[in-house]
């Protein structure tokens, strides 16, 4: 990926922290309950998740910001109804609140470096990237 469009942020899960969370709703949880499993760190802008990702994978690549008028025909097409969704979407600051799921739980999501560390190790180990 080259470029990412500069205004879309995005909350990251790890996937060990979600199926312990979902562990601990069935043990601790209370029925009719909702409860918000989602990262350490708030929603943050689609461009910090992608070139972390890249630095902690040791790549030299960057993917750059773009300022794109969702409104314009040619972006549409270009990125698609889910992508021009998200470009319009403006977040509260913070996006979401998981205190009820961090107290009730005692859910503790990994923070975004670690778990992207074990990502980036896991998809070498699998063979998706080098």
């Amino acid at each position: 990926m080259r470029e990412y469009p500069a205004s879309i942020t995005m909350p990251f899960s790890y996937s060990e922290d979600v199926a312990a969370a979902i562990v601990s709703a069935l043990r601790k949880g209370s029925a009719g309950e909702f409860y918000l499993a989602f990262g350490h760190e708030d929603a943050l802008p689609g461009l910090d998740f992608f070139n972390t990702a890249c630095q902690i994978a040791g790549s030299a690549h960057r993917v750059r910001p773009v300022d794109l008028d969702p409104d314009d025909p040619r972006v549409q097409s270009s990125y698609g109804e889910s992508m021009v969704r998200l470009m319009r979407l403006r977040r509260p600051t913070p996006a979401f609140d998981n205190g009820h799921t961090r107290e009730t739980l005692g859910y503790s999501p990994t923070p975004l470096q670690s778990a992207m560390r074990r990502t980036v190790d896991w998809l070498r180990s699998e063979g998706q990237i080098s």
